[in-house]
């Protein structure tokens, strides 16, 4: 997904804000803008999403789907899967 963007601009590290993005996809950057995900213990991201305009009018842009060859599991702190959607 990422390797087929051709010129792009990656964000990670932490949350993207809406603002951020509206900054940037409203200006002069004609590229792809990517949010990636991957906590700190695999120093790598794992997940990415292509935040678009849309995107940037919303409250919360998206970490994204896992990575081709990434498998995502969302824990909770007793280390239980947590249901699609659910929350603690």
């Amino acid at each position: 997904m990422l390797a087929a963007c051709g010129h792009g601009f990656q964000a990670g590290g932490d949350v993207i804000l809406p603002s951020a993005c509206r900054a940037l996809l409203d200006g002069q950057f004609k590229g792809s803008l990517y949010n990636l995900y991957g906590p700190a213990e695999i120093t790598t991201a794992c997940t990415a999403h292509e935040a678009t305009a849309e995107h940037a009018q919303s409250d919360v842009i998206p970490i994204g789907l896992p990575l081709d060859g990434v498998s995502v599991r969302v824990l909770s702190p007793e280390l239980e899967p947590v249901a699609t959607g659910g929350h603690r």
